[in-house]
């Protein structure tokens, strides 16, 4: 029997871009699955080299909740801007556009996507402070994709 290396990496990422269950059942139990996860924050916070915050013990704050959860969302949307591994740094000097969603609040199941915007960055500041993307389907996916974030940031 031959011995093979697998590294670490190369699998996480296997497993995050994995489209079947089937697939990932697979490289869990190839590789052990303490080092896999479906909670999407977790896998931000992997993909980014970033540990994790603890889950807040008391929730009973609505702004400790409201600022844990932007902090979240804020780490989901850098990882998924990565570029070949990398985190995508924003230009804020006109040479390119910035998206973020803009939920529609009056959705029967709480938010619901109404559209994206597309603009220049209209403050003196090289901080993004806005959950931006680099398209318009990026913003939309991203929307979806981490909807019960955006929930409970617009409607604190």
């Amino acid at each position: 029997m031959t011995a093979i290396t697998i590294i670490k990496e190369n699998a996480v990422k296997a497993y995050n871009e994995a489209t079947s269950d089937e697939v990932k059942n697979a490289i869990k139990n190839l590789i052990g699955g303490q080092h896999f996860t479906d909670d999407l924050y977790i896998a931000a916070c992997q993909k980014l080299g970033k540990t994790p915050r603890p889950e807040l013990e008391d929730k009973s704050d609505a702004d400790e909740v409201w600022a844990d959860n932007a902090i979240r969302l804020a780490t989901l949307i850098k990882a998924e801007n990565m570029v070949d591994g990398k985190v995508r740094t924003p230009v804020y000097d006109g040479s390119e556009y910035h998206y973020w969603p803009v939920p529609d609040l009056s959705d029967p199941s709480g938010v619901g996507f109404s559209y994206s915007h597309c603009d220049g960055w209209r403050a003196d500041s090289t901080v993004g402070s806005r959950f931006e993307y680099f398209s318009e389907d990026d913003a939309r996916a991203g929307f979806e994709k981490f909807k019960p974030y955006y929930k409970i940031h617009y409607t604190k």
